[in-house]
């Protein structure tokens, strides 16, 4: 069915001309789904899988079955070690008496559980039924796809259809007309999934011009609040952008330019101050984008506007002189942490002894 005549339909169900839809969804935070049925529902809806999650993030993964199986047990477990291969965790037994600090918990240490982050697994040090459990959530969790990714599809897709927020919190979203179509597509695929979703029409009269004009209104004054805060920490030298952050930010501020124009001859709400804030971001972006940037992290900088912007190539990392290991033990707590993280290890949160345990050889 086409968009226009699908307009048409909902017009003639509320006996006159739509301004656009309120769309509210529910949560379905127990919901998993496999990535296969996932793709088979956005096929039966008709919705555009771009947004569609189609890998699971297995560290992600690893964290949440440690997180959840610690929380279900009662176990304390503690981040060990955290390195660009490996993340460790300690699981600890506070009721235990004794004196040995693992992190920030008191205890004995009962098991650990490494997760390799190049390989993708995760493994136990002992069996006990807490590892079975993490495992047991793990393996249910890289083999699925979960309504936290599912809900972040959903915000993307509204955010393409430039979707409004009607209030601070919640999912009520005001969606314009000319996106009626997909957006019932995309209420039939929440509906596959089991999900609550519903689409209100909303004629087009001036009550409900006033009330989407004051949303738009407020949802671009904390996005234009957001974005000149980090405009302005750049201006200051706080942070040096590169010039493909700059781009992209330039061209994120025009597109909400762009929509807010439209908005606004939809919705006969001023938003001439909003337009000129918007106007002054992409100025003082396009500012520091010609005065210079911090390079990029691989390859020559793309061009901007026909001029090639050059970068000075990354100076080579110092290197870490260690001190030798008899010396450890004379280093206070505060230089132990700073050769730690010259290491690249995850020193946070560890006492004296597990510092001088990471960094011995």
């Amino acid at each position: 069915m086409k968009a226009k005549t699908k307009i048409d339909k909902i017009e003639r169900g509320v006996a006159g001309p739509v301004l656009g839809d309120v769309f509210a969804w529910g949560a379905a935070e127990g919901l998993r789904v496999l990535p296969g049925q996932l793709a088979a529902y956005a096929t039966e809806s008709g919705l555009d899988p771009r947004h569609l999650p189609r890998e699971v993030d297995r560290e992600a993964a690893a964290r949440r079955a440690v997180t959840e199986a610690a929380a279900f047990a009662k176990v304390a477990t503690k981040t060990i070690v955290t390195n660009p291969g490996a993340i460790v965790w300690a699981a600890v037994d506070s009721t235990i008496p004794d004196t040995a600090q693992i992190g920030d918990a008191v205890g004995v240490l009962t098991n650990r559980i490494l997760y390799r982050k190049i390989e993708g697994d995760l493994s136990v040090e002992h069996d006990s039924p807490l590892a079975e459990d993490v495992l047991r959530r793990f393996t249910a969790l890289v083999g699925t796809v979960g309504w936290r990714a599912i809900r972040d599809a959903v915000v993307h897709y509204l955010a393409d259809w430039s979707a409004v927020r009607l209030w601070g919190t919640g999912a009520q979203y005001f969606v314009p007309k000319e996106h009626a179509l997909e957006l019932r597509q995309l209420r039939r695929f929440l509906h596959l999934l089991g999900a609550e979703a519903g689409c209100i029409p909303i004629p087009d009269c001036d009550d409900a011009r006033e009330a989407v004009g004051v949303a738009v209104r407020r949802q671009v004054c904390d996005e234009i609040d957001r974005l000149r805060v980090e405009v302005d920490r750049w201006r200051e030298g706080d942070g040096s952008p590169r010039a493909s952050t700059l781009e992209a930010r330039i061209a994120s501020y025009a597109k909400l330019r762009e929509e807010l124009s439209a908005f606004s001859a939809a919705l006969s709400v001023g938003v001439k101050d909003l337009e000129a804030d918007l106007g002054e971001l992409i100025r003082d972006a396009s500012d520091l984008l010609a005065g210079g940037c911090a390079p990029e992290a691989a390859g020559p900088a793309p061009p901007v506007g026909g001029v090639i912007v050059e970068t000075a190539p990354a100076p080579p990392p110092r290197p870490v002189v260690p001190p030798p290991a008899d010396d450890l033990g004379g280093l206070s707590d505060r230089e132990l942490r700073k050769l730690a993280k010259d290491r690249g290890l995850e020193a946070r949160g560890l006492g004296r002894s597990e510092l001088l345990g990471i960094l011995a050889p």
